[in-house]
């Protein structure tokens, strides 16, 4: 798996459980995410926000220790940068791909298709957790 193809599953599932149509976050790398993607969603998509931080609360509440700085996340190679991240999930917030690709998918990213192990190798850097 490419860095792209596991940028593009993580911002499926992003995406999805903003959207509602996705479970909780499966691991660290998901947990923290989401809750930076809820930060930076909040202003102007505040019910995606709610839902992302809800995911990344339940699995910090299971995995206190897993819980990073934000600025973790980028150094950890899971996300370019708060900018990027912003930008690439409003635009999919916002054309409601959300919708279109649980449709397409018939339901949830396959659990098996990505960890953030295979992000950090994609990356080549950071460090895994789970």
């Amino acid at each position: 798996m490419t860095a792209r193809d596991a940028e593009s599953v993580l911002l499926d599932r992003c995406t999805g459980v903003a959207a509602g149509s996705q479970g909780g976050a499966r691991d660290a790398c998901e947990a923290n995410v989401f809750r930076v993607a809820a930060m930076i969603l909040r202003p102007r998509f505040p019910a995606q926000s709610e839902r992302l931080e809800r995911a990344s609360a339940a699995y910090f509440n299971r995995h206190p220790d897993a819980l990073l700085e934000a600025g973790q996340v980028v150094r950890n190679g899971w996300i370019a940068g708060f900018p990027l991240l912003r930008d690439m999930l409003s635009r999919r917030l916002a054309n409601g791909e959300a919708a279109a690709m649980h449709r397409e998918a018939g339901g949830d990213v396959p659990s098996g298709r990505f960890t953030c192990h295979s992000m950090t190798n994609a990356t080549g850097n950071g460090r895994t957790s789970g």
